[in-house]
């Protein structure tokens, strides 16, 4: 738990009591498609170098939140690092044809996201489908306040909501020394605060950003996270999308 984590051994104390674990439904090529619309340009004009890096700091969020990975999603991740690498060597220029012609990694996986867009995109006009696929599940152990299900996030991806977290997690706070630890805060504490903040906003969403008072610990950041994911859960609160930036926002349901 402290390596998937990344906190330090003697902070462990404040995540005693529960063990939680995110299973996502959407893959790879849902990741890098969505990084792609963010770019807002099209598939085959794609900087992947730049793409390679933002899709590595995802995985590297995915694995603060104890995200379950599949294989393919660390099979992409060196797919991208071949292609990046091979656009860095110097073009050969001897002049000689090259025994039998080779093919372009960058087009094909190109080619094999373009069909996949094409895939989802159909298969998004089926409801059930994108309800199927936009969900994740919550698993725990331990803690009585957690509970383990499905989640519906159907109205936001769930990689914004990795994109909030990810982003409070790089200006996260170094965690204190042990002679200077903060108090002890977990998921069952945060539940009532943050449905207090949500009644006092009258109706209005918070963005998850409106949620962490900065500076705070990393640990602070994934506890409010997992805080929200169970809300949604018990059907207490609904995210959405915001436009622009790396978040999303959360409103009481009715």
């Amino acid at each position: 738990m402290a390596k998937r984590y990344n906190i330090p051994q003697d902070q462990l104390s404040l995540f005693i009591g529960f063990e939680v674990s995110i299973t996502i439904f959407e893959g790879p090529l849902d990741l890098l498609l969505y990084l792609v619309r963010r770019q807002q340009v099209d598939i085959a004009e794609v900087n992947v170098s730049a793409i390679t890096g933002q899709y590595l700091v995802y995985l590297a969020a995915l694995e603060e939140l104890n995200v379950e990975l599949a294989a393919e999603f660390l099979v992409l991740a060196a797919q991208l690092i071949y292609i990046k690498s091979r656009n860095l060597l110097p073009v050969s220029t001897d002049g000689e044809p090259e025994d039998e012609p080779s093919l372009d990694p960058q087009a094909e996986l190109a080619r094999r996201l373009e069909e996949y867009r094409a895939y989802k995109d159909a298969a998004d006009t089926l409801d059930e489908a994108r309800k199927l696929r936009q969900r994740i599940y919550l698993r725990a152990t331990g803690e009585d306040q957690i509970g383990s299900g499905f989640v519906d996030i159907s109205d936001v991806s769930i990689f914004d909501m990795v994109s909030a977290v990810g982003e409070l997690l790089r200006r996260a706070t170094a965690e204190p020394p042990q002679l200077l630890r903060r108090r002890v805060v977990t998921v069952g504490q945060r539940l009532p605060e943050i449905l207090t903040e949500l009644h006092a906003a009258r109706g209005e969403p918070l963005r998850f950003t409106d949620l962490v008072d900065m500076p705070a610990s990393r640990v602070y950041i994934i506890v409010t996270f997992l805080a929200i994911l169970e809300l949604i859960r018990r059907g207490r609160v609904k995210v959405g999308p915001t436009e622009g930036e790396s978040n999303f926002q959360i409103r009481l349901t009715k």
